[in-house]
Parts: structure tokens; sequence; C-alpha cells
């Protein structure tokens, strides 16, 4: 379920994630990612993603349909939301050399790359 990017992901074993139903769907999403040594974070509904944010299906059930959303999306939210605790992932990329998408949602949300630095 992981993107596969070329970053070292520090010290997370939480997933954000919107989740569209009744606890009974939240539990046992957490239940899943608990056999996967991670936990649903309980302040996933504070997430915010950029407004344009591409999501990609991953899974595809008879009641539940899972998606992604694309690394540059989640990196931009990370950044501009919980700046100290993900300042490592975001030097780290910034190093590796940003895409075009991530400059531009910078530049429209304000973000100060200098402060990764």
């Amino acid at each position: 379920m992981e993107a596969k990017v070329q970053l070292e992901m520090i010290g997370t074993a939480d997933v954000d994630a919107y989740i569209e139903g009744d606890s009974v769907v939240r539990k046992q999403f957490d239940e899943l990612l608990q056999k996967r040594g991670y936990h649903l974070d309980s302040d996933s509904e504070k997430i915010w993603m950029p407004s344009e944010t591409e999501y990609y299906l991953f899974y595809q059930g008879q009641a539940v349909d899972g998606f992604l959303a694309h690394p540059d999306d989640v990196l931009i939210s990370k950044a501009l939301k919980a700046p100290q605790r993900n300042r490592t992932l975001i030097v780290s990329y910034l190093a590796r050399g940003a895409s075009k998408k991530f400059l531009k949602l910078a530049q429209k949300y304000h973000l100060d790359l200098k402060k990764f630095v």
C-alpha cells in the first residue's frame, strides 16, 4: 500500500486515511494495518490535502475501495502542516530533486522551501 518512492520513511508506523464509512470499517482497516506493523492514526480526520490531489485506486472490493494519494501531494501536506515533524523527510526529498508538480504546489500554497535548507 505504500507508494514506491526513493525516500527513507523515518520513524513512522501510523497511517493517515480518510475513511468514508462507519466505525466498523475504521476498526477493520486498523486491524489490517496492525498485521503489517502499522496503525491507523487517530487524528486522520484532521488531514489536509491540496485540492488538486491525485488519487490512485490500489484496491477495489465489493464494499470498499482504497486509494493512495500521489506522493507529491502527501509531501506538500506534510511540509505545510507539520514541517518540524517531517523536516528530515522533506530535506531528503528536496536533496534528491523535487518534481515540477511539488514545486508548483509549493509556490501555490506559499511553502517557504528555505525552511528546509
